[in-house]
């Protein structure tokens, strides 16, 4: 049957793509998953996942393969897992923890298609042990072929495994079975997604086990001869939908177990709902000597299916082997004479299970430009975030253009943001952005969820100076980015990594506009991480960019960096704990090359989340103002800039964060760049006075209402559709009679 099915998906494919004949033009395989597990012995085995049916030849070849740490001992290329066979990597010297690239070169698919020397990095965690419950009658007592028969297991991801087993039968006193285990110990609530399993006997089974012993290698004939006792256990499965025949399958949950060591197999109860391949979600939750199984179609929502109790004497011990299990129990229904060979299953997503809340939703959305002039769209979001994918443009689509790349930026608080880099978006286009299967840190993912924009890339961002940490100190850019993403219209995140922003040398992250004239701008700042005492976000304006010169650009080559001026507030804790400076200040560098220096500091602390801050050009004067609702202002102070040093006309202005890293030491506790958040970036507009009702009194039958900001007060005398509203004064005052039909006042602009 494995030949048949195979041969049809081939000639399917062959007559899709118009050939039949030679298809040597089609890519090679490549890689779709990696992962790890254990044997017995504990040797580490990575194991890989192909999107083609391989060569048998060459992926069984350990010349085929390398890794970068630790020592190939074998290869195994495993035919029977579904659909594209699977390799497991047997090694030595590999440790969990370790992060290990493997490289696979020249294995060939069914065509003869060489892969190139292709690569696939994962950090090792093997959590499960991979194990032949009983025996393999097909082989002990019918003399077939191991090679024919294998009990196998081959992890294919981080949380995903596939299992093979030749299993003749799994009831009675006797298991034969492929388990996948770690040990535990107390109580533990676990799930697994069961995706498929081959279609074999009507009562094949798929799911979770819970054992009190492996009993590894042990046969029926040790059970039957020997006296042997096969452990107590439980097991939570499912069933095939079709069987090997063509006939129905079982296609059930059934929750069951050996309530003695050597007893029989019996139910707890069986749930005639059908599993929802390829989402059936299994969960085993032990409550002491309580298991209950649940099963679900989302990993998030559960029913109940049943529970048991070990009791007595037969109680399970403390500390059992559990995981994933198969068992095609192939004597059931003269299955092993129809497929002939060992059978499959593939399960995803085993671990704990965590109380998923809602999947992450997109708070925020707003557009800005790189220095190339890519428009970059970005999200914000409702919770942490997996960065995975989180950073996989395959998760997104914009209704205009083109996703050209997606960076998830871990540095911005609360929950990380993301940003879309496009071609072929504008200005003034409308774009859709879909975001589907981005997961939180819970592991739900986001069902295809829409937001869309207006795109109004107003800013650009850029790097002003260079990256000591990266630059000289060798650093990761990965660890130092300097980062600005839009989450709205006017809100925007900036990242630095910048070491000093003082005397002759700036680092700082700089989303800029180019003004012309006179203006007049503000930005309410947020929040920014607690960083070093004199770290500074708020507003700037420069005469040129300076964008990536470095402190050795100064020191060694003469660069001198641009005049500019910035309105700036400092954080009220530092990373250390001790306090910040928190105050308000505006700093200039009159002339290039020259220091920056102090017009004035203003100790007020700011006030976080609504710290306005507010910069006028007035020719060459520029004054800084502080504010804590947009409204009312209270102007710090004022430079002029004079002589040959006067900005020019032209400047570069908007949101800046430096977080002067070298101070205080703060490099080296918080270990990476730093953020912060400002909104309502834009043009200062003189606001409209806020209108309040400022008293209502009964007196003797007269309402009296008072008012202040202008406006009139009206009434009406009902609120039922349409409402008719009548002016009764615009005076800031009204008296009048408290009697008759009830009414009901507002104040209106």
């Amino acid at each position: 049957m494995e030949k048949i099915t195979r041969l049809g998906l081939l000639v399917t494919a062959m007559l899709l793509a118009g050939v039949m004949g030679n298809t040597a033009g089609a890519s090679p395989p490549s890689i779709t998953g990696a992962g790890a597990l254990k044997t017995r012995a504990g040797a580490i085995e990575i194991g890989l996942a192909f999107d083609k049916d391989l060569d048998a030849t060459t992926a069984g070849d350990a010349s085929h393969y390398q890794i970068s740490k630790g020592t190939i001992s074998g290869v195994r290329f495993q035919q029977y897992v579904h659909p594209f066979g699977a390799v497991a990597i047997a090694t030595t010297g590999v440790a969990d923890g370790d992060t290990v690239t493997i490289t696979v070169t020249g294995v060939k698919d069914l065509d003869g298609n060489a892969m190139p020397a292709t690569t696939k990095t994962l950090t090792v965690q093997a959590r499960l042990t991979r194990v032949n419950v009983g025996g393999t009658n097909y082989v002990d007592v019918a003399g077939g072929s191991p090679a024919d028969w294998p009990t196998d297991a081959v992890a294919a991801g981080d949380k995903d495994y596939d299992l093979v087993s030749g299993g003749s039968i799994h009831w009675g006193g006797y298991d034969e079975v492929s388990f996948a285990y770690e040990i535990v110990t107390g109580d533990f609530d676990k799930v697994v997604r069961v995706e498929y399993q081959d279609p074999t006997s009507q009562w094949a089974r798929a799911g979770l086990m819970v054992r009190a012993a492996l009993d590894e290698g042990k046969t029926q004939a040790d059970v039957q001869d020997n006296g042997y006792l096969f452990s107590r256990n439980l097991n939570f499965r499912v069933n095939p939908a079709v069987q090997a025949s063509g006939a129905d399958g079982y296609n059930a949950h059934q929750l069951t177990y050996r309530a003695t060591d050597g007893g029989p197999n019996a139910h707890v109860t069986e749930d005639f709902t059908p599993p929802a391949y390829p989402n059936a979600w299994l969960r085993v939750k032990r409550e002491g000597q309580k298991f209950t199984g649940y099963r679900g179609t989302d990993g998030v929502n559960w029913t109940a299916v049943g529970d048991y109790t070990f009791v007595d004497a037969d109680i399970l011990p403390a500390t059992v082997f559990f995981g994933p299990f198969y068992g095609p129990t192939l004597d059931d229904n003269a299955t092993k004479d129809i497929v002939g060979h060992s059978t499959h299953m593939r399960v995803h997503d085993y671990g704990d299970f965590v109380v998923a809340t809602s999947p992450p939703s997109i708070t925020g959305v707003g557009a800005l430009k790189t220095g190339a002039g890519v428009i970059e769209i970005g999200l914000l979001f409702d919770k942490d975030l997996d960065a995975t994918t989180a950073g996989d443009a395959s998760h997104y689509q914009i209704s205009k253009g083109t996703i050209s790349g997606v960076r998830f930026q871990k540095y911005i608080h609360p929950y990380g943001a993301v940003a879309i880099a496009t071609t072929g978006v504008a200005d003034g286009d409308t774009v859709t952005v879909i975001v589907t299967g981005v997961k939180g840190l819970d592991g739900t993912a986001m069902p295809a969820t829409s937001k869309t924009l207006t795109v109004q890339a107003r800013l650009t961002r850029v790097n002003v100076g260079g990256t000591n940490y990266v630059d000289v100190a060798g650093g990761s850019p990965a660890d130092w980015p300097t980062d600005a993403v839009a989450v709205g219209d006017k809100d925007y995140d900036l990242v630095s990594g910048g070491s000093i922003h003082w005397g002759g040398y700036d680092e700082v992250s700089f989303a800029y506009e180019i003004v012309t004239g006179d203006f007049d701008k503000v930005v309410r700042v947020e929040y920014q991480d607690p960083t070093s005492q004199w770290a500074r976000a708020g507003l700037m304006v420069r005469a040129a960019l300076d964008e990536g010169k470095t402190q050795a650009d100064v020191q060694d080559n003469g660069y001198l960096f641009s005049r500019n001026l910035n309105f700036r507030v400092n954080p009220a804790v530092q990373a250390s704990g001790a306090d910040g400076y928190n105050a308000h200040q505006l700093t200039y560098r009159a002339t290039d090359g020259g220091p920056n220096a102090h017009v004035t500091e203003d100790f007020t602390p700011p006030a976080y989340p609504n710290a306005w801050l507010r910069v006028k050009r007035e020719g060459q004067k520029f004054t800084g103002y502080r504010g804590t609702d947009g409204v009312n202002w209270t102007a710090v102070g004022d430079y002029t800039f004079v002589d040959a040093d006067i900005l020019p006309a032209t400047v570069f202005f908007g949101p800046f964060y430096g977080p002067t890293l070298d101070d205080n030491a703060t490099k080296d506790i918080v270990g990476h760049s730093t953020h912060m958040r400002v909104h309502n970036y834009g043009d200062f507009g003189v606001a409209p006075p806020t209108i309040r009702i400022t008293s209502v009194t009964v007196t003797a039958g007269t309402v009296t209402i008072t008012w202040t900001g202008g406006g009139t007060l009206q009434s009406t005398t009902s609120l039922v559709p349409p409402v008719t509203w009548k002016d009764e004064s615009a005076s800031g005052n009204f008296s009048g009679p408290a009697t008759g039909l009830g009414q009901f006042f507002r104040a209106k602009q």
